[in-house]
């Protein structure tokens, strides 16, 4: 995963957007399916489409039917290449078991 400054150039000219962490680790959910935790928050697959995986996150507001509108997009090696919407809860919390992390509801 690329961590550190990230760089464009547009026109022979060299900007720096920002600093970024791109480390992402995985998780186990309680069915036992693959979550990936990026910036504390947990997605699950979506859809895998041109080389691109599709990730939204795991929470959906008690009481309805509605998600979370977050997504993560990574590359074949689990490299985040993008990622939108906003999250409208805190940050789940992750335990270790018998060495997995595993998401806590």
């Amino acid at each position: 995963m690329a961590n550190g400054r990230e760089y464009y150039m547009y026109k022979g000219y060299t900007y720096c957007f920002g600093f970024k962490s791109r480390s992402v680790t995985f998780a186990q959910s309680q069915r036992g399916g693959r979550l990936l935790v990026f910036q504390g928050y947990s997605y699950s697959l979506q859809k895998i489409q041109h080389e691109v995986i599709q990730w939204r996150c795991t929470m959906v507001q008690p009481g309805t039917a509605r998600r979370c509108t977050a997504k993560v997009f990574t590359g074949v090696h689990y490299e985040i290449i993008d990622h939108s919407g906003r999250h409208s809860h805190g940050k789940p919390r992750f335990i270790k078991r018998n060495g997995i992390l595993v998401r806590v509801y």
